[in-house]
């Protein structure tokens, strides 16, 4: 299946519709980007209780790779996630 969008200004872009739907992608979902020669590989990453325990290391380097905007903006969206979650109100942008 090759389908085609074009990259925005600010480099983003919309997975179409039929690949997310056929790898059951959905919001919230982890993504992770590998360059091979001049291709992008995107992968659906599982988190999960036992992929965090044994995935640790992965995460801190996932963590680690981006730069400090990155993870506060993370940061940011996990903690109002947790507090959606919790039934508590997030002032954070996300």
């Amino acid at each position: 299946m090759r389908l085609h969008r074009f990259l925005g200004r600010k480099g983003r872009t919309t997975i179409p519709l039929p690949i997310r739907d056929h790898l059951e992608l959905e919001p919230g979902d982890l993504l992770s980007f590998t360059l091979e020669d001049d291709a992008v590989v995107i992968r659906r990453e599982k988190v999960c209780d036992k992929c965090i325990q044994d995935n640790v290391e992965d995460l801190e380097d996932f963590f680690d790779a981006l730069n400090l905007e990155q993870q506060q903006k993370l940061v940011s969206y996990l903690a109002g996630k947790i507090m959606r979650r919790k039934g508590g109100v997030s002032h954070g942008r996300h």
